[in-house]
């Protein structure tokens, strides 16, 4: 077995997610800015909020904008 982080950590981590029925995509080699089909501009965005604001949304629609953002 090699001992990597990819090895050790990622991979079962994309099991798991896998397993509860979350989709999962290997984006090494994502386009950032206009280009990126996630939205992200960095490597360095982990979290994608147009979609999280969008999730956020649809959970609690009588939220106020302010509380969302």
């Amino acid at each position: 077995m090699v001992y990597t982080e990819d090895a050790l950590i990622e991979q079962p981590a994309i099991k798991l997610y896998s397993e509860l029925g979350w989709d999962t995509v290997v984006c090494w080699d994502e386009q950032f800015g206009s280009d990126s089909p996630f939205g992200r501009n960095t490597r360095g965005d982990v979290v994608l909020s147009h979609r999280l604001r969008l999730a956020l949304k649809q959970l609690n629609p009588d939220a106020p904008t302010l509380a969302i953002d």
